[in-house]
């Protein structure tokens, strides 16, 4: 009787436009570029909502301004002299790059008002303008185990309204919350400029009063004056920027509504003097660099010789260096099984007291290194991982704690130490990725898998520096007699790479002298307890692992009951304590 009842209803129900089913018509290839897709209910058709209104349009928004507009710098910029809005107006364009660091955007006018774009850390892009003569800025970091220096096409969108100014990469965004008000004076001093890394426009371009209105835009770096290929020297402004260029490809420029063919004016750059000055073209149109003829396993990415005009040199490979891979395709898992005490000892000073190398403040040096864990329930003590002794008596140490997270720590020569810790489950079988950069000129960062921490920045000369470093140890031992008490990790480490940046002859692989005695820097190296072998996968392949929330919720065992209010409300004028609370069993 009631599913007859039911029937009846529905049935009729039919008639006012309800009906039994839920039949989606949004179809996973329904809208393009991003767009979301969205069912109106009532005319029973789909919609498509565009990611990025003013770059996709269409219906399925499938007409997109990034098509046929790339270009490709392999050193070079392109410059633009009348675009007079750019510095208020909406800008938006596409990059895809294999760079960490690497100027985008410039512009600027007769006044010193600016706009830059700039990418460091391969994980941040950064907008950074004036108002008026204070420099604001707002960063967009990349998710948790990604990077925008991986050849992805990152769209990236600048707007303006009367209270900000937003900068969005992608899905994500952030906010200048000041009102973008341009200085109608030459500004003869920026403030609030502190460590922001900014171009310097030349100073002289314009005369100090009343200067000639105009606005130059470059995209791809600013003019240095770069070293010309013919002998000649060109008289011309130059900029001072402490961003390098960038090498990579940009498309879908538009300012203002407006869409820029810049392959137009890579065209032109063909009959300029540039050409002529600076040799082959350093500006090409297209961005078809051969990342699709390789396949880089576990999350490597397609790096690019950009500055390689040997038509039959190979100039794509892979960047294995945010994976804990190594190896032509990022397969390689060159590792070691150590027992409670196994070590493997690196006397690197014997090998950098025999090589001279000018120390350069703005290239940092790299140890790093993948870990995984055997089946640990549980550490009596901590376990050390690797450490770094330098000639000063300074140590650099990587533990696990028995509460299974992780500290690095900077023992100074008096004893002291600095300690970062970094929350999560580092015992559960899994891979894991630790990356320490050093340097004099700046503060010793650390990433364990996608999270960073930095050390206190300290004088020029305290900051460690592996240039300085005189034992690298894989591992540790414990010793009753030397008064040593920290045992080393039991389980697998691997790619252990100290990586000074100026090229394989300058990259130490300890692990790698220990497989192979005959290498001509295996004498350099010690072991014990120690077994060739590759560790575990990450717990999610091809990408970084992200922070793990280990916060457990405690068993609530409270007897919850209600309790009935009766009495007076207090008032400001009456605070005395004549109030009664009276308590119900609260049921269920």
């Amino acid at each position: 009787m009631t599913r007859w009842i039911y029937m009846k209803i529905v049935k009729k129900s039919e008639k006012k436009g309800i009906s039994e089913t839920c039949d989606t018509r949004c179809t996973p290839d329904y809208c393009q570029n991003g767009a979301k897709c969205y069912e109106d209910f009532i005319t029973g058709m789909p919609f498509c909502r565009c990611a990025f209104p003013d770059v996709h349009s269409g219906l399925n928004c499938e007409i997109d301004i990034n098509s046929n507009s790339s270009v490709s710098f392999h050193g070079g910029f392109l410059k633009f002299d009348d675009l007079n809005t750019v510095l208020k107006a909406p800008i938006y364009f596409s990059f895809r790059t294999d760079r960490t660091h690497a100027l985008l955007f410039f512009a600027h006018d007769q006044n010193n008002n600016f706009l830059q774009v700039h990418l460091s850390e391969e994980v941040n892009v950064t907008l950074t303008l004036n108002n008026v003569n204070i420099v604001s800025q707002c960063t967009v970091r990349a998710q948790p185990g990604t990077e925008f220096g991986d050849m992805r096409w990152i769209q990236v969108a600048i707007s303006h309204d009367s209270k900000s100014s937003q900068l969005q990469v992608d899905d994500a965004a952030c906010t200048i919350r000041s009102p973008r008000i341009l200085s109608e004076l030459p500004i003869s001093r920026l403030l609030a400029v502190y460590n922001s890394e900014i171009i310097r426009m030349p100073v002289g371009l314009a005369a100090a009063i009343n200067p000639d209105p105009y606005t130059f835009t470059f995209v791809g770096n600013v003019d240095v004056g770069a070293k010309t290929n013919d002998g000649s020297f060109i008289l011309a402004p130059k900029y001072e920027s402490p961003i390098p260029r960038f090498y990579g490809c940009l498309r879908g420029l538009q300012i203002d509504r407006k869409l820029i063919d810049m392959r137009e004016k890579t065209e032109q750059l063909e009959t300029s003097e540039m050409y002529d000055a600076y040799g082959p073209l350093q500006v090409k149109v297209g961005c078809e660099v051969g990342c699709s003829s390789i396949s880089c396993a576990n999350g490597g990415h397609c790096s690019v010789a950009w500055t390689n005009t040997d038509p039959s040199a190979v100039k794509t490979t892979c960047d294995c260096s945010r994976t804990s891979y190594s190896g032509a395709t990022c397969s390689l898992d060159e590792g070691v099984h150590l027992e409670k005490n196994g070590y493997i000892k690196f006397d690197i000073s014997k090998e950098m007291s025999r090589i001279f190398v000018e120390r350069n403040g703005k290239t940092p040096q790299l140890l790093k290194f993948a870990f995984s864990s055997g089946n640990v329930e549980e550490l009596e003590d901590k376990a050390v991982l690797a450490s770094v002794t330098f000639k000063d008596r300074r140590k650099l140490e990587v533990e696990i704690n028995p509460n299974r997270t992780i500290n690095v720590a900077i023992t100074y020569e008096n004893g002291k130490a600095d300690v970062l810790n970094f929350i999560g489950d580092f015992l559960d079988g899994y891979r894991h990725f630790v990356v320490i950069q050093t340097n004099q000129a700046s503060a010793t960062a650390v990433m364990v898998d996608s999270l960073r921490q930095d050390f206190e920045y300290r004088e020029y000369d305290r900051n460690i520096d592996m240039f300085s470093a005189e034992l690298v140890q894989i591992g540790d031992q414990f010793s009753e007699t030397e008064g040593y008490n920290k045992y080393g990790f039991e389980g697998c480490i691997s790619n252990f790479v100290i990586d000074y940046q100026r090229g394989s002859a300058l990259t130490y692989r300890p692990i790698a002298y220990f497989a192979n005695q005959n290498h001509h820097l295996g004498s350099l190296v010690e072991s014990w307890n120690v077994i060739q072998g590759g560790c575990a996968a990450f717990e999610l392949p091809n990408s970084l692992p992200v922070y793990q929330n280990r916060v457990k919720f405690p068993v609530w065992e409270t007897d919850f009951n209600r309790f009935v209010y009766r009495g007076e409300i207090e008032t400001k004028e009456d605070s005395g304590d004549n109030n009664d609370w009276h308590t119900e069993d609260s049921g269920s």
